[in-house]
């Protein structure tokens, strides 16, 4: 009897050691096992678009006995701005496009262009923090036509810039700190490279350094 009991009382001991190391099997398996987390977006929600376009009419006219007054003008223009963004989990690519022109027409002169930008400016990021994110960077700046200078008197001067003469490039990449739900950021970039093309021969001397103007370069 007490042989029986003794057996028992083993049998009984192993069978809640295995119960128990089968129990702690079982509870580390399900700690090593991590829901996948699928890096997908919905390709109906991952891209906005934004824009914003205006136009203005001034003018001024003063009084021929006000000495020294000005020269009447009228202005007509544009400022346009279109946005698209796409965002997916800690990833956005946001590209935007400007672009202003203006003319203007001062005292017995024709109209003359007095503005004229086209702006593309495209932004990648990525989130790694709250406020801090990884950015590269690139914008591009140029005219639409001929621009002209525009003397004081009124008169057109000499020629300084027309459609990629000059083209001013920037390429960098940094850090973006945002702050009040993007209202606020302050970029960084300790790398970057501005790039200045003029393809017209005639224009190029203007936007060279002075060293190089009279080296023929």
């Amino acid at each position: 009897m007490k042989k029986a009991s003794i057996l028992l009382l083993g049998l009984f001991c192993f069978v809640q050691f295995i119960a128990a190391q089968s129990k702690q099997d079982a509870t580390t398996q399900a700690a090593e096992v991590k829901p996948e987390i699928k890096d997908t977006c919905n390709p109906a929600d991952v891209w906005s678009f934004k824009k914003s376009v205006s136009l203005f009419l001034a003018q001024n006219a003063f009084s021929p006995y006000f000495k020294g007054g000005g020269i009447n003008s009228i202005a007509l223009g544009t400022h346009d701005e279109f946005l698209w963004v796409y965002k997916c989990q800690d990833r956005s690519w946001e590209n935007k496009f400007n672009l202003k022109y203006g003319i203007i027409k001062l005292g017995d002169f024709p109209f003359q262009k007095n503005e004229d930008l086209i702006e593309i400016d495209s932004k990648y990021n990525h989130q790694f923090s709250k406020h801090l994110r990884l950015t590269g960077l690139f914008n591009i700046q140029t005219r639409i036509h001929d621009h002209y200078e525009i003397k004081k008197t009124g008169e057109r001067g000499k020629l300084i810039g027309n459609f990629f003469a000059p083209a001013f490039i920037n390429l960098g990449t940094g850090l973006d700190y945002v702050l009040w739900n993007k209202a606020f950021s302050i970029y960084y970039t300790p790398i970057n490279s501005k790039i200045t093309i003029v393809h017209d021969p005639g224009l190029a001397a203007q936007y060279l350094p002075a060293e190089f103007v009279n080296r023929g370069v």
